[in-house]
């Protein structure tokens, strides 16, 4: 009988802690994809330098307060330095 009662105690032990891991893996993947988009949403917030002139480009803002370049570098159109001559 009281062999019996033993594997019952560890079947139920069994049984809790595959639930408890099942538990943490489930709930645990969420609160870090929880916890990379509060991250994430952070860094979007913080002030970023400007890759022109290295002044602070706040998140808010569509181009550079000190020397008015665009926010995205892929928008800068290419100026031509060559001048043509007047033939």
């Amino acid at each position: 009988m009281f062999g019996l009662m033993f594997v019952l105690v560890i079947i139920v032990f069994a049984i809790v802690a595959v639930g408890m891991v099942a538990h943490m893996v489930a709930f645990g993947s969420v609160f870090w994809l929880i916890a990379k988009k509060v991250a994430d949403a952070a860094e979007n917030q913080r002030p970023k330098p400007c890759a022109f002139c290295g002044g602070t480009l706040l998140p808010e803002a569509k181009a550079c307060d000190t020397c008015g370049a665009p926010r995205d570098p892929k928008h800068v159109a290419v100026r031509s330095t060559h001048q043509d001559s007047p033939s």
